[in-house]
């Protein structure tokens, strides 16, 4: 049996259904699936640095040490493949919402779809860099003015481009404020 409250056909006006949620509560999925996008990155982000530093003070050098930080770097891809599946639900959440809001309609302003594929992209961009199990190799850099060469390891690269994440820290934030404040005005909307 359905567990919530008959609307008016006022308020069905305000809340349309999407597959049998209203906008309120896809607002709400979208919301908690971005709060699992952001938990995940940063679960990536954390494991990359611990492997980071573990490799910095050379416990890789030894069989166990190397065996502990390649579980780590595992542990790093299967936050990012939980994040970029959280992801999907984000985007489709997103679009529920939309379907929700009558954004199909023909007198409604339509979204922009390329801005939204755009934020798709960069989106997966920005969680895709990561320390990758069981490959490892050294890049050399030449110093332009001693004419040396330093070598950075892959791994580090990887992490210093996992930061790219703490990108997804702002809209996390704008999330739950934003959210909030539309559903107060359609709340006011709604009563009058």
């Amino acid at each position: 049996p359905d567990e919530r409250p008959k609307l008016s056909k006022r308020a069905s006006n305000v809340y349309r259904e999407e597959e049998g949620l209203t906008e309120l509560e896809w607002h709400e999925r979208q919301k908690e699936y971005w709060y699992w996008v952001s938990g995940y990155a940063a679960m990536g982000l954390l494991a990359a640095m611990i492997e980071n530093e573990l490799v910095w003070y050379k416990v890789g050098a030894e069989p166990r040490g190397r065996l502990c930080i390649e579980l780590i770097k595992c542990c790093c891809v299967g936050t990012t493949a939980a994040a970029l599946c959280y992801l999907y639900l984000y985007f489709d959440a997103m679009i529920k919402v939309r379907r929700a809001k009558g954004a199909h309609r023909e007198l409604s302003p339509q979204p922009d779809p390329q801005r939204s594929l755009e934020l798709v992209r960069f989106d997966v961009c920005v969680l895709l860099p990561q320390p990758i199990p069981f490959i490892h190799f050294d890049i050399p850099v030449q110093n332009g003015l001693d004419k040396d060469v330093f070598l950075y390891d892959s791994d580090a690269i990887l992490t210093s481009l996992m930061f790219l994440r703490l990108l997804f820290l702002p809209r996390l934030v704008s999330a739950y404020s934003v959210l909030r404040s539309e559903i107060g005005h359609r709340a006011s909307r709604f009563f009058g």
